[in-house]
């Protein structure tokens, strides 16, 4: 599991990131980017899970 958080750019952008090395540039309010770090952060679950399907099987 991934834990996204965000951050205010000097241009008043905001970069939501991750410490996997994701990240999603240029959001305009802090809203927008606090909805892709959540994303992300639910997103690996259902990754894992195909990742651990596929192992079982090969």
């Amino acid at each position: 599991m991934c834990y996204a958080d965000t951050t205010t750019e000097t241009d008043n952008t905001v970069t939501a990131f991750c410490y996997c090395g994701w990240n999603d540039t240029g959001h305009a309010t802090q809203e927008s980017a606090d909805a892709a770090a959540y994303a992300h952060q639910n997103a690996p679950d259902v990754i894992d899970a195909a990742d651990d399907f596929t192992a079982a099987t090969v």
